[in-house]
């Protein structure tokens, strides 16, 4: 449905790559890009945490990403680290469009979607009115302060 569809409006290096769409009586495959890394929840799991230069360079890739499907008038709308893959040089690419939707100008989207845990703050607090990248930051570098490395910089 409308996932595949955006899927194949998209071509920017941060955001998946849909090269084939297979469809059976019962089943619909998507042939996608291969993320070796896996997702971004998973790898900072595994890496307990993420060094800046490493964590800045994924942080400016999603907001790549980001810009360039606001650009195309397509909102994701379940923004996470799980739908952040990394591909085999850890680039990021922006998976998961099952919720995305396309804009009009001048008309907002009403529906409320995505992940409850990552939701923006004013999908729970309304009146509030923040965007939640610098969560992202914040996670993925959430136990440098207890890396000996970290305390020498202060």
């Amino acid at each position: 449905g409308r996932e595949i569809q955006i899927m194949k409006l998209l071509n920017h290096p941060h955001v998946i790559r849909l090269y084939e769409v297979i469809e059976t009586p019962t089943h619909i495959c998507l042939v996608m890009e291969y993320a070796k890394f896996g997702d971004l929840f998973d790898y900072i799991v595994v890496k307990g945490s993420l060094p800046e230069d490493e964590a800045r360079k994924i942080f400016q890739q999603i907001i790549s990403a980001l810009a360039y499907c606001h650009t195309s008038m397509i909102v994701h709308r379940d923004l996470k680290p799980d739908n952040i893959l990394l591909d085999s040089k850890c680039n990021v690419k922006l998976a998961d469009f099952g919720f995305s939707n396309t804009l009009q100008d001048g008309h907002f989207l009403k529906t409320s979607c995505g992940s409850y845990n990552y939701a923006a703050p004013e999908v729970w607090m309304p009146g509030f009115n923040l965007v939640n990248f610098p969560c992202f930051f914040t996670y993925m570098l959430s136990t440098l302060a207890l890396r000996n490395e970290f305390y020498l910089k202060l």
